[in-house]
């Protein structure tokens, strides 16, 4: 059995614990606070730290980012756009 949990986002580096096998579905603005939505199987007692960094559009990257892009959000009706991406290991 899976469900879907939601996260606060703040800019910079989140650092999120869930089940392994968890799935970033998507990123919004709520009510004005950034908000990403994880598909999480139930049947996993276990738990692993899963990062995600929140740049504005124009922000530097760090070099040590080496992420999967996860989406792109809007607020203050368009005026800020931010870019999520999930840091992971390198190959």
């Amino acid at each position: 059995m899976r469900t879907v949990w939601k996260y606060s986002l703040k800019p910079g580096l989140n650092e999120i614990t869930v089940p392994p096998h968890s799935y970033a579905m998507a990123v919004q603005d709520q009510c004005g606070s950034p908000q990403i939505w994880m598909l999480i199987p139930m049947d996993n007692p276990n738990r692993v730290m899963r990062m995600f960094r929140v740049v504005g559009t124009g922000e530097p990257i760090p070099d040590s980012c080496v992420g999967r892009y996860v989406g792109t959000f809007q607020m203050d009706g368009g005026e800020l756009v931010f870019h999520v991406f999930e840091e992971v290991e390198e190959l």
